[in-house]
């Protein structure tokens, strides 16, 4: 039952690492874990009390195929969070200009988010024959896309120092009206 053993395991961690580098309830997690176990109970059925060892190993692979889903889809569903995140965070660089703040180049953004997306699609491409370089790909691309999005500012930062910045060509405006009245 070496099923049991690593995979499991991973799953489980894979599940909590979801939930908290999302901030969401992992359902589709959730749901591979829980049929999962519903395998692995009719597995034990087929062993212990039918005493079918064709049927058991039947359940046996399905129960590994929800792991592993567990596994990849997880791992996949947090790269997406990000690339959605990056997404709501991105402004013309006019902004970024007009309102004093610091952040990535235009280029620096592309080749992260480029770069980003090639591990994504290798780890689609692994999803069905090996979890681990899955999970590796979508870890890789999760660090690069993590890092994008915390050098990115706020849409709030932008918007605050945009009305000090808009504010501030106010008060010398009629600063110099007032001046050129007197």
């Amino acid at each position: 039952m070496e099923v049991l053993g690593e995979p499991y395991q991973y799953a489980r961690d894979m599940h909590i690492h979801t939930e908290i580098a999302t901030f969401k309830r992992d359902w589709v997690g959730m749901y591979n874990l829980r049929d999962a176990f519903d395998h692995l109970r009719k597995l034990l059925i087929y062993l212990f009390e039918d005493d079918d060892n064709n049927k058991a190993n039947r359940e046996l692979a399905e129960m590994e195929a929800h792991l592993y889903r567990a596994i990849s889809e997880g791992a996949q569903n947090v790269t997406e969070v990000y690339l959605d995140r990056i997404d709501k965070k991105l402004k013309p660089r006019i902004f970024y200009r007009l309102s004093f703040v610091d952040a990535p180049s235009e280029t620096e953004i592309t080749t992260a988010i480029s770069s980003a997306k090639e591990k994504i699609e290798h780890g689609r491409n692994y999803k069905p024959k090996n979890w681990k370089e899955t999970v590796k790909s979508f870890k890789e691309a999760e660090d690069i896309l993590k890092n994008l999005e915390q050098r990115l500012p706020s849409p709030n930062e932008i918007r605050y120092r945009l009305v000090v910045v808009g504010l501030t060509i106010l008060t010398l405006l009629i600063g110099i009206g007032i001046g050129r009245i007197f």
